[in-house]
């Protein structure tokens, strides 16, 4: 059993593709047959500044829109978001539900003492993924990183890439270490 509503916040940089990452999200899980939505939540439409994105799916109709205060899980896109607070909530995980999962694209770690100690309080899983450079490595360009996070919120069976291209490392591409611990909370 789904729980009753999985709420999602993407916090990123304009042009990193948050918004398109959150939209794809929502129509993959309403093609799963759930309810959900998306929306956008930026100033200035220009590169690299502040944007975040709400994805909101579950198992009835969903009414609210707007800004995501209180999410289940938070997707950080850029470094920047942490590391000088590009971000139109502060800090970035302001607000994560206990239990809750954050996943960072970067290769290393991010986080200060007191923020780790801050989400170990409220039993936060926290998961590094190097997608930009796992971007690279694959497109060639680092901006199809955008759905490279939402990879471990989707079934296993969707790890593979369908444009028929062959990965350089195929364990990339099995459920990466965070989607068993996130499957559970829809479960």
């Amino acid at each position: 059993m789904i729980k009753r509503r999985l709420n999602i916040r993407m916090s990123g940089l304009g042009g990193q593709g948050a918004v398109t990452a959150a939209h794809v999200l929502a129509m993959a899980a309403n093609r799963d047959g759930k309810f959900s939505i998306s929306n956008p939540f930026f100033g200035a439409e220009k590169r690299m500044a502040p944007a975040e994105s709400y994805c909101r799916i579950g198992i009835e109709r969903i009414y609210d829109r707007g800004e995501l205060v209180f999410p289940d899980v938070i997707q950080v896109f850029h470094p920047q978001v942490i590391t000088i607070g590009k971000s139109y909530t502060m800090p970035f995980y302001s607000g994560v539900k206990e239990g809750g999962v954050v996943i960072i694209n970067s290769a290393q770690p991010l986080l200060s003492e007191e923020d780790v100690e801050r989400l170990k309080d409220l039993n936060v899983a926290v998961f590094y993924i190097a997608g930009t450079e796992l971007a690279i490595e694959v497109a060639g360009t680092e901006l199809s990183r955008a759905c490279r996070p939402c990879e471990g919120l989707n079934t296993p069976q969707l790890h593979r890439p369908t444009h028929g291209t062959t990965p350089a490392r195929e364990e990339r591409y099995v459920p990466l270490v965070y989607s068993a611990k996130f499957l559970e909370t829809l479960r």
